[in-house]
């Protein structure tokens, strides 16, 4: 795994960039061209559902960056991850519509992930580096992101790293 160090020099507001980035990657991610035949001729697929734990702490932040980069990775070719929120409604309330009659992926089985962990195993071998960033320069977290869904990696913070 390589590992790409951005330097940043002044602190951003993580909790509105997170919310704003999980939200996106969500509604972006879930929202490629996508057939009804291709569900319907595929029943036994799954979406899968990770809970991000809000607690309002750093590692909080860490966690709905790294959710957000591991989403955007495993549903490259096929929507298969969806991250809510106990915090936010709206992630749930769009899973419910695009699960409903006549959605896209209405008939899929949910499955809920028990942890971060089990996340990280879903997308095995398909990471393929981590981006660390230091919160000192605000702009530096919007590259991180950019090179991180560009080279199929995640963001972390020096201390999550």
């Amino acid at each position: 795994m390589g590992i790409c160090y951005i330097n940043m020099e002044s602190l951003i507001d993580r909790r509105k960039f997170i919310k704003a980035s999980a939200i996106s990657g969500t509604v972006i991610g879930l929202m490629r061209p996508f057939s009804y035949a291709e569900s319907a001729n595929n029943p036994n697929k799954r979406v899968v559902v990770y809970t991000l734990s809000q607690k309002g702490t750093i590692e909080s932040y860490d966690e709905s960056m790294v959710a957000a980069c591991l989403q955007g990775i495993i549903n490259r070719k096929s929507p298969i991850v969806y991250v809510v929120s106990t915090a936010d409604k709206w992630p749930g309330h769009w899973l419910e519509i695009f699960s409903s009659e006549g959605r896209w992926l209405h008939g899929r089985q949910t499955q809920s992930l028990a942890d971060l962990d089990a996340l990280f195993a879903l997308a095995k071998g398909k990471v393929k580096g981590a981006i660390i960033w230091d919160s000192a320069v605000p702009a530096s977290i919007n590259v991180a992101t950019t090179i991180a869904g560009v080279e199929d990696g995640i963001v972390l913070s020096p201390e999550y790293a």
